[in-house]
């Protein structure tokens, strides 16, 4: 088991296009070590010189990420809305095929 390190960061420069950027993020370990790292979505909302919250691996500090909500819950979300929607069809699937088995076979 391990466990994330939280941390803040300070958002260095962008690299831009369009209207959305990729901000590069810079932070200090635990350990004095320091990190640059570009995170893996598109924001229109960090600028240079804003602090983030980043939470880290201490064995693997360049894997680190922004503490947000779009890279903590984005993905379990899609994956439990799709598995809900998925669920209800095949509910719906077995009750429609139990309604017309039961038609065919009585008279």
């Amino acid at each position: 088991m391990f466990s994330l390190r939280p941390n803040y960061g300070v958002s260095d420069s962008t690299l831009s296009s369009s209207s959305l950027c990729h901000p590069r993020v810079r932070f200090t370990t635990a350990s004095g070590q320091e990190i640059d790292f570009v995170p893996s979505y598109s924001t229109n909302t960090l600028h240079e010189g804003y602090e983030v919250p980043v939470q880290y691996h201490p064995d693997h500090p360049q894997d680190a990420f922004i503490s947000s909500f779009m890279e903590l819950w984005v993905w379990p979300l899609l994956a439990g809305g799709l598995g809900f929607i998925l669920a209800f069809m095949g509910i719906v699937l077995i009750r429609l095929t139990k309604k017309t088995r039961s038609r065919v076979f009585v008279r």
